[in-house]
């Protein structure tokens, strides 16, 4: 059941984007093609769309095309429009010099430090445990935490 996904028209809508996945997506379930297969394919043309859309070459020259237009004017394609933003954008308080933030973040990563630490503890605790908090006096049972996770797959593809 070796078969390959194939793209006949890009979707140009959020609609048509899902009624492509949704396409795909029965098209396992009605065994057109292994699941295994599938999800190897989608994995690499997303990684590679991917790598694509974040090279930085192509984001400047998205920028600089975009900028040849007026003001008022914005291009676009089959309906999707593209804009130039800022993205991203990061302050460093450390440069600052306000002695507040300076005390308060190092209370919080003090603070996160102590917080890591305990929750390394209680991953360790299997059954209920009683405690005595030293600095009141008081009795009370620790339980082990909530554990939950999902079971998924991982794709890995050769260098070469």
């Amino acid at each position: 059941m070796s078969k390959e996904l194939s793209i006949s028209k890009i979707p140009a809508t959020k609609s048509e984007q899902e009624q492509l996945a949704s396409l795909f997506i029965q098209k396992v379930l009605d065994g057109e093609i292994s699941a295994i297969e599938a999800v190897i394919q989608m994995k690499s043309i997303s990684e590679s769309i991917s790598l694509f859309l974040k090279d930085n070459d192509i984001r400047e020259a998205v920028i600089k095309e975009t900028e040849k237009y007026g003001k008022g004017e914005t291009p676009s394609y089959k309906g999707a429009v593209v804009q130039v933003k800022e993205t991203s954008v990061k302050y460093d308080f450390a440069g600052c010099n306000d002695i507040v933030w300076d005390k308060l973040n190092k209370e919080k990563k003090e603070v996160d430090e102590k917080i890591k630490q305990r929750e390394s503890f209680l991953k360790l605790v299997s059954t209920n445990k009683t405690e005595i908090d030293e600095e009141t006096g008081e009795i009370y049972t620790i339980f082990p935490p909530a554990r939950s996770s999902t079971t998924s797959y991982a794709i890995t593809f050769k260098k070469q």
